[in-house]
């Protein structure tokens, strides 16, 4: 009985190893079915242009442009979270999520507001 628990972990260990074989979540080199790259701008709530904006998408970073744009390859594939830090703002309409596939670019463009356009519920301390 010993021997076949020993060989059905075997198997499984087996198994996995294929199943995980060249799967590395750092692997930034492009390859088919790994990342993708992301294009789009930040504007505010008037539709200027933000510069200076870090624009995070799935663990890589970009700053904005003075026209708003940013650009960043290697986006790990699959729905990322889409953050984006300017002092004085914040996401307009809560969380935002971009479809990353391998191969064509991604646009993901940003809606910021100031935080005085966003006030807090309730009667201010």
């Amino acid at each position: 009985m010993r021997l076949h628990y020993a060989l059905l972990g075997l198997a499984l260990v087996a198994c996995l190893t294929v199943l995980f074989a060249g799967c590395d979540s750092d692997d930034d080199d492009g390859a088919v079915g790994s990342a993708g790259t992301v294009n789009g701008r930040v504007v505010n709530s008037h539709g200027n242009a933000l510069a200076g904006v870090q624009v995070t998408i799935g663990g890589r970073t970009a700053t904005t442009n003075a026209a708003g744009q940013y650009s960043m390859d290697g986006v790990p594939t699959g729905s990322q979270r889409v953050a984006a830090v300017l002092a004085g703002f914040e996401l307009a309409g809560g969380e935002l999520f971009v479809q990353i596939n391998a191969g064509p670019n991604a646009l993901a463009d940003i809606a910021m507001a100031a935080d005085d356009d966003n006030p807090p519920d309730g009667p201010e301390a």
